[in-house]
């Protein structure tokens, strides 16, 4: 369809100094560091059935909704003197409606030496503009879930056109053009009286840009603004950060409840106990896991060792998560695992990761675990020395390659995160350190296990950084799922182990808590 007309400085604690081997430059982060008045480590986040980021969508009407027929079609010349017309101060008057069609084309012939000819044809195609169908059919695909809106430079009688061309302007709740608001884009004060007249929440609204300027105007109103460049791409983002995804999330973790296992890359499928723990803590759903309501000492291994593999005794990842997330645990038998934890440390009081002497293991991110367990039931105290080490990890960035058996620096900070909810003692001398070591890895790469892990470190540190949460609904499957992240490494057999159920767990937490912030 055609027509013509011829935060940063500001801490979420005022008990949160930054560490000292945290540089100003490497703070100065794309993330927002949101000032709260209550500590995000210290409230749960409620769970969701449903989320949306956007209530409402805004186009561009120039270069998104509408595009040009001549950009591809003129030589070098013409397109110059259509740049030199279109971004002189007469197009912007006329494009404001304060001059009229005369008034802009006398203007202009008389500023430049171009020919009559080359002034009415650069005229003309900067007045003519062609419907995107691939845009209009978003729009129109968005409208049942979103309001949407248009915004654009369009000079009066091309919006006259604009609005003969469509069948019907009721796809848009409203439409807000440079020639009646006198005011046009990349100017904020255009933006100003749209926020005004529509009422809109810049945090609610995803904006649809055409050029950087204009793109930079609305993220300065708080905007998620993106550019739009290849037409298929821009609506493949657009469609991933606009449809629902813990409910499809949740039907996906339902379809496969009791059968969430770790996938290995020797090509074993292993029952692990531990991940039962984690995924159950992440969705407070039984339901999806497996477990022996009898069992009160806990090993990697549910059910039978697998063959090819080697009989692992209890650990403290295993029994600390169990004796935490599972409620027909007793507090007597709590307290003895507890007490035979204590049995297995080194000669500076660090613990093992196994309740053995035939396995002798120190994994930093076991550590976390047992310290977790320990000050939850306020026996933290008996764990010093443990303590005391974890924090060196974290404040020397020991842990940026991740530990013995975990491969990922988020999922570890994730962990961290975890045992500052469960340990309000420990905040003040370890959320500063935390939270920097999250900022510091904000544009990491990372599969979406990784994602999620460190959206979720994020947000409990006050920090909400929206385009890594962009980053993690962009790779959501069509069947609600993710793609399984690496979570375990091998050190006997060279190799790894990824498991979907957790990440698609932690996803929907990783969007729980980002959502909580954001709402604080």
């Amino acid at each position: 369809m055609s027509f013509k007309y011829d935060a940063f400085d500001h801490s979420p604690y005022q008990s949160f100094p930054h560490s000292r081997s945290t540089s100003p430059s490497i703070r100065a982060t794309t993330t927002s560091v949101l000032a709260v008045k209550e500590d995000p480590l210290s409230h749960s986040p409620p769970h969701l059935n449903t989320f949306t980021w956007f209530d409402n969508v805004i186009f561009e009407l120039n270069g998104v909704f509408l595009v040009s027929p001549y950009d591809s079609e003129a030589d070098k010349r013409t397109k110059g003197i259509r740049y030199d017309v279109i971004t002189s101060l007469a197009w912007s008057k006329f494009e404001k409606g304060l001059i009229d069609f005369g008034e802009c084309q006398t203007h202009i012939s008389t500023k430049f030496e171009f020919s009559e000819a080359e002034v009415v044809g650069a005229i003309n195609s900067a007045m003519s503009w062609q419907m995107s169908p691939e845009m209009l059919a978003l729009a129109m695909k968005l409208q049942s879930t979103h309001s949407i809106y248009a915004i654009g430079n369009l000079p009066q009688p091309v919006f006259d056109g604009f609005k003969e061309s469509i069948e019907s302007l009721d796809l848009f709740k409203d439409v807000f053009i440079s020639s009646k608001l006198r005011e046009r884009l990349p100017h904020p004060a255009i933006l100003t009286m749209a926020l005004k007249t529509a009422g809109l929440d810049p945090e609610r609204t995803l904006y649809i840009g055409s050029h950087t300027d204009n793109v930079i105007t609305a993220r300065s109103f708080g905007f998620y603004a993106i550019k739009c460049g290849d037409p298929p791409e821009c609506i493949q983002h657009v469609l991933q950060l606009c449809r629902e995804p813990i409910a499809r999330a949740k039907a996906w973790l339902k379809s496969k409840a009791g059968e969430l296992d770790l996938e290995t890359s020797l090509g074993i499928t292993v029952k692990d106990a531990f991940m039962q723990s984690c995924i159950l803590e992440a969705t407070n759903d039984k339901s999806l896991v497996y477990y022996d309501p009898k069992q009160r000492l806990f090993s990697w291994y549910y059910g039978p060792v697998p063959q090819d593999l080697k009989e692992s005794p209890p650990d403290v990842d295993c029994n600390s998560l169990a004796y935490s997330v599972f409620d027909h645990l007793d507090d007597a038998a709590r307290q003895d695992v507890m007490d035979q934890i204590l049995q297995y440390v080194d000669s500076n009081g660090i613990l093992h990761g196994y309740l053995s002497d035939d396995k002798v293991r120190v994994d930093a991110l076991m550590c976390v675990n047992g310290l977790a367990l320990f000050n939850e039931y306020s026996r933290g105290h008996q764990l010093a020395a443990t303590e005391e080490w974890i924090f060196k990890v974290l404040d020397t960035r020991a842990f940026r390659d991740g530990t013995h058996y975990y491969p990922s620096p988020d999922v570890f900070l994730y962990y961290v995160s975890r045992l500052l909810r469960k340990a309000p003692n420990l905040r003040k001398r370890f959320g500063p350190v935390l939270r920097d070591c999250v900022l510091e890895r904000m544009e990491a790469d990372g599969d979406a296990l990784a994602l999620a892990s460190r959206l979720i470190a994020a947000a409990r540190c006050g920090v909400r950084n929206d385009h890594n949460m962009a980053r993690l609904l962009a790779l959501q499957r069509e069947d609600g799922s993710w793609e399984a992240g690496v979570v375990y490494q091998f050190t006997r057999v060279s190799g790894v182990a990824w498991h979907q159920g957790l990440t698609v767990s932690l996803a929907i937490l990783a969007i729980e808590e980002w959502d909580y912030l954001r709402k604080k």
